[in-house]
């Protein structure tokens, strides 16, 4: 792939140039010349691919719609990239939990469960979930967490219940992004 900087006769010029090569101009200005992309016109797909491409679809109609969102139209202002490439962006990665820290909380009213998380836009809103093993589905506590001013990765959920510690309990930290992605993560107790 070429680029090309400063060239009077190419500058603003996309499109493509017969079979041989393809010309595209960026946000910021640059042109690029790159061959032109070949397609089997028998081609066809694998069961991975069509799964792929249905998810992308839904990832564009998602972004069309979000774009317009005051988040995306306020936070990506005069970047390289666009409110539709971010909204798509969030869309198609899901957030990511690094820690459930239980260090502080013995099972008290007000005593803080912290969830470590990112997300490559950001994480809307953090749940967490106490159950006393994993095939109970009854929740013994739980609740949202609160953004935590300390990193811009810690979410702090403060018991409401006393609750008996005992070997087996689980803690479900759910993580959920603005395009509503979802991501779960369980800490059983020994």
């Amino acid at each position: 792939m070429a680029r090309v900087r400063k060239n009077l006769l190419i500058r603003g010029l996309t499109g493509s140039v017969g079979d041989q090569f393809v010309i595209k101009t960026t946000r910021s200005g640059k042109t690029i010349i790159s061959n032109k992309p070949e397609f089997d016109e028998d081609r066809e797909f694998t069961e991975p691919q069509v799964a792929q491409q249905s998810v992308f679809t839904k990832a564009t109609i998602f972004a069309k719609k979000a774009q317009h969102q005051p988040f995306y139209q306020e936070n990506w202002p005069g970047k390289a990239t666009s409110a539709y490439n971010m909204a798509m962006s969030d869309y198609l990665k899901k957030p990511e939990i690094l820690d459930i820290d239980i260090t502080e909380w013995n099972g008290r009213i007000g005593e803080p469960i912290y969830v470590m998380a990112m997300d490559s836009v950001k994480v809307a809103r953090v749940r967490v979930i106490i159950l006393a093993n994993s095939e109970d589905n009854d929740a013994l506590d739980g609740g949202l967490a609160v953004e935590s001013e300390y990193n811009g990765l810690s979410w702090v959920f403060t018991a409401t219940k006393n609750v008996e510690l005992t070997p087996g309990m689980q803690i479900d930290a759910y993580v959920y992004d603005m395009a509503n992605n979802l991501t779960k993560e369980s800490l059983v107790l020994s």
